[in-house]
């Protein structure tokens, strides 16, 4: 897992999935609140990421 923090706070995880796909986590504060988005990818076709 890779993981950064930005001067403003954002941090980015990127992790290696099974087959060559990532899985990326952004989180970020907003005023007083923490948002977290996550996506994920795959490199092989039909392959599920659960």
């Amino acid at each position: 897992m890779t993981c950064t923090l930005d001067v403003h706070g954002e941090m980015r995880m990127v992790r290696e999935l099974p087959g060559g796909g990532r899985a990326v986590t952004l989180i970020r504060r907003h005023r007083n609140v923490e948002v977290e988005v996550a996506s994920q990818t795959s490199m092989n076709p039909g392959y599920a990421v659960s």
